[in-house]
């Protein structure tokens, strides 16, 4: 639980400077150009600017979640790690908890990776 309380602050925060960077990103000069086209303010950043932004930071959103999993409790690698020991204590097999235990982890991260890699490459 006194991991989840320390790692929950660190979050609206992170989100919120990945956010303004994907933003700052953009040239003003998209915008203006949302507005010669006579787009609402909404539509310019729903339409033009957002689809821009998300390329942008989808890297290091997609870094963050696959973190995540490591970090935290709510994917709980940390707690299948102490189960597969737990079970493993009581046969002396390791090595094909851990195994098991990493390969979940490892599709968990190649999934994450492979979303990411397709919202780069939309537009």
């Amino acid at each position: 639980m006194a991991r989840r309380k320390g790692f929950e602050p660190l979050t609206p925060s992170f989100y919120y400077k990945v956010f303004k960077a994907g933003l700052d990103a953009i040239s003003p000069g998209q915008a203006e150009a949302g507005t010669a086209l006579g787009l609402t303010r909404m539509q310019t950043l729903l339409l033009i600017l957002t689809p821009q932004m998300l390329r942008n930071i989808a890297a290091p959103l997609g870094n963050y979640f696959v973190s995540i999993p490591k970090a935290t409790p709510y994917l709980a690698v940390p707690e299948m790690l102490g189960k597969a020991f737990d079970i493993a204590s009581d046969s002396f097999r390791y090595a094909e908890r851990l195994l098991v235990v990493g390969i979940i982890f490892l599709a968990l991260a190649l999934g994450i990776t492979r979303l990411v890699r397709r919202m780069e490459s939309c537009g």
